[in-house]
């Protein structure tokens, strides 16, 4: 799949989530493991999220999360995806 400019996908299985990103013109992959799928932000009450997570910004799991804000501290923000 790709985001803009952003080459790759993300993955998920109970407990676990990741992402694998390349930009060619940056010439930069970011990869990011993390050990929960727990999602966290303005999710709707349908949607678990820890007693104490984040309650602003996009309800997404922690792995989207992170390379979201790692893509954005290289200044090519990867576009939340579409609402269906």
């Amino acid at each position: 799949m790709g985001v803009r400019d952003w080459i790759g996908h993300t993955g998920e299985i109970p407990g676990f989530t990741a992402t694998l990103f390349y930009h060619p013109g940056l010439d930069a992959t970011v990869v990011v493991l993390v050990n929960s799928d727990v999602a966290s932000g303005g999710c709707p009450p349908q949607i678990p999220t820890l007693a104490k997570s984040r309650r602003n910004g996009p309800c997404d799991v922690p792995a989207n999360l992170i390379s979201a804000a790692l893509a954005d501290a290289l200044g090519k923000p990867i576009p939340p995806p579409p609402t269906p």
